[in-house]
């Protein structure tokens, strides 16, 4: 004989969803926002690594990038970094995202034109953190999906767009990340602050 059982619900509050969701446990589903900067994104390498984590977790995969500069010849010059625009349809093609947005610039003008209810500041320093505004859109991108599909996602995982992953295989399972919730791994880079 086989048994069914519902799966049970949870009201939860994440912080940018001040109203609170309700999660439905045990899903199984993961949404995967690809959210920031570009930069080596069309790459095979880069994105052939992203997909392998797609396929590990069995991902839903939503695209929120921008665009982004490069140090120029001079100190403190920067320059667009040019995107092989052939190259970023082929690894957005290979990945199958539900959703792409690709904005001309990571500034609190083209962020405000997705979330215009947010207070934003183009100040050098607070530009830093911008790339949080950009995640916290990807994720509600992904709540309206789920009200639009009428799906719900257990796992919420952001990847950056300029990382190669190397060891998907080492990911924690589903069921540690069940346990243990949240799991954070800063990219490093030598003699600057860690970057999310």
């Amino acid at each position: 004989s086989t048994s069914t059982s519902t799966p049970t619900t949870t009201q939860a509050d994440f912080g940018w969803f001040k109203d609170g969701v309700t999660v439905t446990a045990l899903t199984g589903r993961t949404a995967m926002c690809v959210a920031g900067g570009m930069r080596s994104f069309p790459y095979p390498k880069i994105h052939k690594s992203i997909l392998e984590l797609k396929k590990k977790m069995n991902a839903t995969v939503f695209v929120v990038m921008h665009e982004t500069t490069s140090p120029g010849v001079e100190k403190f010059v920067q320059v667009p970094f040019k995107v092989d625009q052939t190259a970023l349809k082929a690894a957005l093609d290979l990945l199958e995202p539900v959703h792409i947005e690709i904005h001309n610039a990571s500034t609190c003008q083209c962020f405000s034109t997705v979330e215009p209810t947010t207070t934003c500041c183009d100040d050098e320093w607070m530009s830093n953190y911008l790339q949080f505004g950009w995640v916290w859109h990807c994720l509600n991108v992904v709540r309206q999906y789920e009200q639009n599909q009428q799906v719900k996602f257990e796992f919420f995982v952001r990847v950056r767009p300029d990382v190669m992953y190397f060891a998907p295989d080492q990911l924690p399972s589903k069921e540690k990340l069940r346990n243990n919730g949240i799991t954070l791994t800063m990219k490093w880079a030598r003699n600057q602050p860690a970057d999310w």
